[in-house]
């Protein structure tokens, strides 16, 4: 009884601190952006590596070739392309806490389809969110001034917001397909590892019924032994 009662707690306290973890890992997702340092040299390498004709040596981010943005046909300037470049490079700063998660949901094997669903939903959210702050003008432009003696946004008409959102929205919807993905995963061995488990189980309780009826026939054969013995000894 001692046993099983021990039993029966290991597998509560597992429950509960499963549940906790699968529920709090996206707090590892944090909304620190870089510093105003970090996307001013971004934006100045991207320059320079510009007017040498040899935008795509830069692997780190995207530094845009010609003189207009593809999407929407907007001049691409230095204010323009050093807020776009902030975006690039928050986002990518952002996109590693992201991963991070993705790698750990990956792992995760809960049959309760309820629980990933609230956890998906709920760090989807968090990453719209972060995503969005990161696209509002006011977000990047505080950092690309951060020096007022060398502003680089001085309009408010330069920043490609709606190439930012775009890209965001796209993002967004990436994650979460990933997430799905990993929910179908997860919950399909959280089924299969049951099963298995059951299966050893079940094989181990049968072995140890096998092993005792072995035992008992010992035991009901000496018996016999003994009565027929008796028997011929008392005749």
């Amino acid at each position: 009884m001692s046993r099983i009662l021990y039993i029966i707690i290991a597998l509560f306290i597992y429950s509960i601190s499963t549940e906790y973890s699968f529920a709090e890992w996206c707090e590892d997702i944090k909304a620190e952006l870089p510093d105003s340092e970090t996307l001013k040299s971004a934006a100045k390498q991207c320059v320079q590596a510009r007017e040498k004709g040899n935008p795509n040596s830069i692997t780190e981010f995207v530094c845009p070739q010609g003189n207009y943005f593809d999407a929407n046909n907007q001049q691409i300037t230095g204010e323009t392309l050093s807020y776009l470049i902030a975006a690039n490079i928050s986002f990518n700063k952002i996109d590693t806490d992201i991963k991070k998660y993705m790698v750990n949901l990956q792992k995760k094997r809960e049959a309760d389809p309820g629980k990933w669903t609230e956890t998906i939903r709920g760090c989807t959210d968090k990453i719209a969110n972060i995503y969005k702050n990161i696209c509002n003008f006011g977000t990047l432009e505080t950092l690309l001034n951060a020096d007022p003696k060398e502003p680089i946004i001085t309009t408010t008409n330069t920043y490609p917001q709606a190439l930012c959102t775009d890209l965001a929205r796209k993002k967004v919807q990436g994650w979460y397909y990933l997430q799905t993905i990993f929910m179908s995963d997860g919950i399909s061995k959280n089924q299969k590892n049951s099963t298995d488990k059951w299966a050893t189980t079940v094989k181990w309780a049968y072995g140890r019924v096998l092993w005792n009826f072995h035992g008992y026939q010992k035991i009901l054969s000496r018996a016999v032994s003994k009565m027929t013995a008796y028997t011929k000894e008392s005749n």
